[in-house]
């Protein structure tokens, strides 16, 4: 083999090894976009369930804490952990009631804290607090199975 035909195959393997080099990582590019893709859309709507709980549960749970309507506190509680992604929710009165819903999460939880509060004279009455937990291994599940799906394809 002559020195000008290995010449041409190692200059043929090294724009081959490019040529691969430069597919994935392009495939990874793209991959890992849709990938952030999917956990921004996700987060977002984990962001607009806290964000009903806090200008709608909030208000009427803290208006039957009010009243000591302990009943629709439980009922109000009952519905958000059967929002998607919200696992449980707790309230703590200032005078010592305390009503909970859903599962305590083990793992890979976040909890986001509400005041419950009344307009009393034009001042805010604290009345309590009420927790929410949040389930993000849902999450890190769906972007899973995602990437196993997304990787091959765009690999293709």
């Amino acid at each position: 083999m002559s020195e000008e035909s290995r010449s041409k195959r190692r200059i043929a393997a090294y724009f081959g090894l490019l040529v691969l080099s430069a597919s994935l990582a392009a495939t990874l590019v793209v991959s890992a976009a849709l990938i952030l893709l999917e956990y921004r859309h996700e987060a977002g709507q984990i962001e607009e369930h806290l964000a009903i709980v806090r200008d709608s549960h909030a208000p009427a749970i803290a208006n039957a804490l009010k009243f000591g309507d302990q009943d629709s506190i439980q009922i109000l509680l009952e519905g958000i952990v059967r929002l998607p992604h919200l696992r449980s929710a707790r309230v703590r009165g200032t005078n010592g009631f305390t009503a909970t819903a859903g599962d305590p999460i083990a793992g890979q939880a976040a909890v986001r804290t509400f005041p419950l509060k009344i307009s009393r004279d034009g001042r805010d009455a604290a009345l309590g607090e009420m927790t929410v937990a949040v389930d993000h291994g849902e999450i890190y599940a769906r972007i899973q199975e995602t990437a196993w799906i997304v990787v091959p394809i765009n690999a293709a």
